[in-house]
């Protein structure tokens, strides 16, 4: 199952949401590859799981990552074993491939266009889910990912105005769009129920896929100092009392959301 998460513009939650849906899907027993498409950014998984990233200590970073990945692909060197090489591992069952180190942006996402097809098949083979973050603006790259994979993940505010021009976006046309509300807040007049019935009417009554992760700030700091994995491996059986249940929750039914609207698909082809 290939997801790629994208986002319109920044603050749409695609980094915070794929991080969460990701260790959901390791916890759960799914072999899980996150791989970091973005950019020259602060926003990147990266500061969730590896704090040495930014001085890339002992070159490190040379010989993991995307952009090994993409050179293993120009060499055909793509078995199971070369794939485990440019991944590092987070916990049992999530594996993380960082974000390049090149400087030059139009360099970077031409050299990784040409490798998307047998870079996210290469992966779809070995790992039980391949999450992409791509963060958010679009180009030719990034189309190419999303045509290789099982569903688009969109980004979304809990904002009516926001969401109507999403809609708009040629990306939106496809059947594969999976709408996953970031930072949802349940006390908004802007329910769930209420923006996909806005989606709905946008697409003339075409039935919307959504689903939402709740605001949760303890969750948020981890993603910026290294310890998800430890918020996500504490709050694992975490009771209902406690604060960081309803969030738990709404991590855990949008993953099986996910899965059941990817589930669909497989069997309509």
């Amino acid at each position: 199952m290939v997801l790629t998460f994208f986002s319109r513009a920044g603050g749409g939650c695609a980094t915070s949401n794929a991080l969460a849906i990701a260790m959901q899907a390791s916890m759960e027993g799914y072999k899980t590859v996150l791989l970091d498409v973005t950019f020259d950014t602060y926003n990147t998984p990266q500061i969730a799981f590896l704090p040495q990233v930014e001085n890339n200590q002992s070159g490190y970073f040379e010989n993991v990552g995307i952009d090994a990945l993409v050179r293993n692909v120009s060499a055909g060197t793509l078995k199971e074993e070369n794939i485990r090489d440019i991944e590092t591992e987070i916990s049992e069952n999530l594996y993380y491939i960082p974000r390049t180190l090149k400087k030059n942006y139009e360099i970077y996402v031409d050299e990784l266009k040409k490798s998307v097809e047998a870079m996210i098949k290469s992966l779809n083979l070995y790992h039980d889910v391949v999450i992409i973050d791509v963060g958010y603006g679009m180009n030719e790259t990034k189309e190419e990912i999303i045509k290789y994979s099982d569903l688009l993940v969109l980004n979304v505010p809990q904002n009516i105005g926001v969401l109507k021009r999403y809609v708009g976006e040629a990306y939106t046309r496809q059947d594969n769009v999976f709408y996953l509300v970031g930072n949802y807040d349940l006390s908004s007049k802007y329910s769930v129920k209420r923006l996909k019935g806005e989606v709905s009417k946008q697409k003339k009554g075409q039935k919307i896929a959504m689903s939402y992760i709740l605001h949760n700030a303890e969750f948020a700091d981890s993603t910026q100092n290294t310890q998800l994995l430890n918020f996500f491996n504490r709050n694992e059986e975490v009771e209902k009392e406690d604060y960081n249940y309803p969030f738990m929750e709404s991590v855990k039914k949008s993953f099986k959301k996910i899965r059941k609207e990817y589930e669909k698909r497989v069997e309509e082809e």
